[in-house]
């Protein structure tokens, strides 16, 4: 949900060790996808009304692009998908959102930026079985550089279009990331939540391993 250009079901493809199929939703066709499209990878417009209605192909891996603040049922679609895992032997979702933070590093943006009370509702509407953990990521250095970037819209175009302001823009991603420190949801720069089901060891235990 929120697939955007398209590009994002390329990468999942490309990162996968097994063949899988992808089928992106967004309020909006792009001209883009036509050359991402193929017989395994589709894009579709979705309103964002019936959330059922996208569940038809049976998947098994949820992912919304800082998608959920655009939608104002947000609350509904995460039911409606967690109602549908419930049913699956395994599932996975991830669910890419800003934080409070958000506000202050893009200004307005969607209908809602997210913090631990609309965290909990989430959990709260898990059916039995389903885990939910919220993984916090970056911290005030990156926070205090999406902010530089972001409000400038000068700056934005050059990233789009000049090398050498990518280049520039990508070392100050890296080192903003290299000086960040752990922070909580009040302070992250973005959330990813991951709600799951039939993964053992749980995929939160998995992922911290492997950082280590």
């Amino acid at each position: 949900m929120g697939c955007g250009s398209g590009r994002y079901g390329l990468l999942i493809r490309e990162a996968a060790t097994v063949p899988v199929s992808y089928h992106g939703f967004d309020i909006a066709a792009y001209d883009s996808w036509d050359g991402y499209s193929d017989e395994n990878t589709k894009m579709s417009t979705f309103d964002g009304q019936d959330f059922a209605s996208t569940f038809f192909e049976k998947p098994n891996l949820f992912i919304t692009q800082s998608a959920l603040e655009h939608i104002p049922g947000d609350l509904t679609y995460f039911k409606a998908a967690a109602e549908y895992c419930s049913g699956l032997d395994k599932a996975l979702q991830i669910h890419m959102v800003p934080p409070s933070k958000g506000l202050w590093q893009w200004g307005p943006h969607g209908w809602r930026q997210y913090n631990r009370t609309m965290l909990r509702k989430f959990e709260a509407a898990l059916p039995p079985g389903m885990t939910m953990t919220v993984f916090c990521l970056g911290g005030g250095e990156l926070v205090k550089l999406h902010r530089k970037w972001a409000h400038r819209r000068f700056l934005v175009k050059k990233i789009k279009k000049d090398p050498v302001y990518q280049q520039k823009y990508k070392s100050e991603w890296i080192d903003a990331i290299d000086r960040s420190a752990p922070v909580g949801v009040d302070e992250a720069a973005f959330l990813a939540i991951v709600v799951e089901k039939g993964f053992s060891p749980p995929m939160w235990q998995r992922l911290l391993k492997s950082r280590r």
